[in-house]
């Protein structure tokens, strides 16, 4: 019993003496410095401060803690210091700290705050030098900001998103392209961003990327924060943790496409008006012949007696061939380079001249013609073609517009522009001919060469036609320069 009490008092733990405290502090790497709570005075410093920084342990005593602090840290590292001793909590900073050269070394610096046996408090403060690691930070930092540049300075996008297809990161063309920021983009997943046709498509896609790890290219529609769309065109590759394998991301590299499909759908539709006026520039007078004969029988029987109770009949079948007869004179000079000849008209005397026709048009069709004509100048434009634009156009809209509706007509002066407005409350005009009205198609059922011709002639006269669905109504607005002078306008290829 005796022994096993001498074990145990041997295995006592031993407290290190005053002197092997001071040995520990003297040969410590790192810099000890004890300063007074209340003054931040120095009252102790070990000798390696002589090796971080150069001063002397006279030279450091008495002096205040902060003095060797770079300006430009001084603040933040006494409002550091003040709040650790106030709150008695530890902590550390980093700051720049003046050598005995002039030159700056990088700190780290750690408190806490000590009271002695006789009441004695202080801080101890412990500062290592962490000059080296802030130079592999830097240049670390270097590295980063370097490929941040090229991934932002791309002309793809780059996005990447997460197993629960959340968004982790997008590069600057991804942000500017999409409208959102980088926080509301991290707040979307990549099935906000894809338009609702393609999520179940996208689906398969994510569970590819994370469950066979294979990358793959495809075509994705994506939603705008203005409301727009961007076709992309899109390459997505799985990314391998190398520490153990696991697919984390999904690095996604895409390429706004929009534009160029857009082109590719335009040069398929000019391939096939080419089409068009090659057909039309070879059979287009064999159409007309039958045409001449038809209504040259027509107009016999008109004049014959025996058939005076269906003139109105005739009169219709005879203003058709005519519109008939109009339109494929279009599609012939359209097969070949037209010259017009342009002279100062009236624009409002011309819808006066043909309203009466266009009145008729309406009634028969239990709807109305409102005309609101301002007062404007005379300018150059081809009389003929003008007439043709009018009725075309009118006669397209009252075609568009129910029972009990109405089409309005307005001329009036804007600056130098002189403006023909024509208003109907048909059905709404499809996207495709807002997008480019040059297209045959305003209505899903309904073929409209008469919209052509009229793009066409508008072209000619160097003027605008703008199409604008608002309030219910379709607004086709065209736009005359008046400022030009008439050797500018004496003739125009179309």
């Amino acid at each position: 019993m005796h022994c096993s009490n001498e074990v145990v008092q041997n295995k006592q733990p031993h407290f290190p003496s005053a002197e092997e405290y001071r040995l520990i502090a003297e040969n410590a790497e790192d810099m000890i410095i004890v300063i007074d709570s209340e003054t931040l005075f120095i009252k102790y410093v070990s000798p390696s401060n002589m090796r971080i920084i150069g001063f002397t342990e006279e030279e450091f005593l008495g002096h205040n803690c902060l003095d060797n602090v770079h300006p430009e840290d001084r603040g933040y590292v006494r409002a550091n210091l003040i709040s650790a001793i106030k709150h008695n909590t530890s902590g550390s900073v980093e700051y720049r700290c003046i050598k005995r050269d002039g030159s700056f070394v990088w700190l780290e610096t750690s408190g806490k705050m000590y009271e002695t046996s006789d009441g004695t408090s202080g801080v101890i403060l412990i500062s290592r030098d962490i000059g080296r690691r802030k130079l592999i930070e830097q240049e670390l930092q270097k590295q980063l900001d370097y490929q941040n540049s090229l991934i932002n300075n791309m002309n793809e996008w780059l996005f990447t998103y997460d197993r629960n297809s959340r968004l982790t990161y997008a590069n600057r063309i991804a942000i500017e392209s999409t409208g959102y920021s980088m926080e509301e983009l991290q707040d979307m997943s990549l099935f906000d961003l894809a338009v609702s046709e393609q999520h179940e498509f996208i689906a398969k896609q994510i569970e590819e990327r994370f469950n066979l790890r294979v990358s793959n290219n495809y075509e994705l529609f994506v939603n705008c924060k203005e409301g727009h769309e961007i076709l992309l065109r899109v390459k997505s590759t799985p990314i391998i943790n190398y520490c153990d394998s696991d697919v984390s991301q999904v690095l996604v590299l895409a390429e706004d496409i929009s534009e160029q499909r857009r082109m590719e759908k335009e040069m398929t539709r000019l391939s096939q008006l080419y089409t068009i006026g090659e057909m039309v520039a070879g059979n287009g007078y064999e159409v007309r012949n039958p045409l001449a004969s038809v209504r040259g029988f027509l107009q016999l029987l008109q004049k014959s007696g025996d058939f005076a109770r269906y003139n109105r009949y005739f009169e219709n079948m005879l203003e058709e061939l005519d519109r008939t007869n109009l339109i494929i004179d279009e599609f012939l000079l359209q097969a070949k380079k037209k010259i017009i000849d342009l002279q100062l008209n009236d624009l409002n005397q011309i819808i006066k001249g043909l309203y009466p026709l266009l009145k008729a048009d309406a009634i028969m069709e239990y709807k109305t013609i409102v005309l609101e004509l301002g007062s404007i100048p005379e300018i150059f434009m081809n009389k003929s073609e003008i007439r043709q634009l009018i009725i075309n156009l009118v006669h397209n809209r009252l075609g568009a517009t129910p029972p009990g509706g109405k089409v309005k007509i307005s001329t009036w002066l804007q600056e130098d522009e002189l403006i023909l407005e024509v208003i109907d409350q048909g059905k709404k005009i499809a996207p495709e001919v807002l997008d480019n009205n040059t297209q045959f198609f305003v209505a899903e059922e309904d073929t409209n060469l008469e919209l052509v011709i009229c793009f066409r002639i508008v072209a000619r006269h160097q003027a605008q036609m703008k199409v604008i669905n608002s309030c219910g109504e379709n607004y086709f607005q065209i736009r005359f320069k008046v400022s030009g002078k008439s050797e500018n306008y004496q003739s125009i290829q179309g």
